[in-house]
């Protein structure tokens, strides 16, 4: 289902991001993996390459940073050729505290990195994508987005 798919998946160096981009390069997708520290990017790749015997592409962004994404995911269209799905992943949470304690900074970071670095992966990606029929944006949300949980008030509002 997933061959000859080109597929770009951020915050790919741990975590479900990780799960994402081993599974697609296993289905036989060409992956391309977006994090903040390439030691984890590379060590995915390095899992990639076990597994299939192809390498996957790499590229250190911070997708709260509009030029880096940006300038990540052109190079990967570059190097995958295509952009046939991007998974919008990244995302950070804090420790858990009532929002009359919380610090505006972490607070901040969550929204900026969880909601604006989706929006900056998203709007980065489209001109690749409309290239290609049937091209996909998939949104991971957390269930705490939909519900909610006590101390947790900017990882809801960044993963709804």
């Amino acid at each position: 289902m997933l061959k000859g798919k080109a597929i770009i998946i951020t915050g790919a160096g741990r975590g479900i991001g990780r799960a994402f981009a081993l599974a697609a390069a296993a289905e036989g997708a060409a992956v391309g993996c977006i994090a903040r520290t390439t030691q984890e990017i590379d060590s995915v790749n390095a899992e990639i390459v076990k597994l299939t015997g192809r390498s996957g592409y790499t590229e250190a962004a911070d997708v709260s940073d509009f030029e880096e994404i940006s300038g990540a995911i052109r190079s990967l269209n570059e190097k995958l050729g295509r952009i046939d799905a991007v998974i919008i992943n990244a995302g950070i949470n804090m420790e858990p505290a009532p929002i009359s304690t919380a610090e505006y900074h972490q607070w901040s970071q969550i929204i900026d990195v969880n909601l604006k670095g989706a929006f900056n992966t998203a709007q980065s990606s489209l001109k690749y994508l409309k290239k290609n029929e049937g091209a996909k944006i998939i949104l991971i949300g957390s269930g705490i987005g939909h519900k909610g949980a006590k101390n947790c008030s900017a990882y809801a509002c960044s993963k709804a």
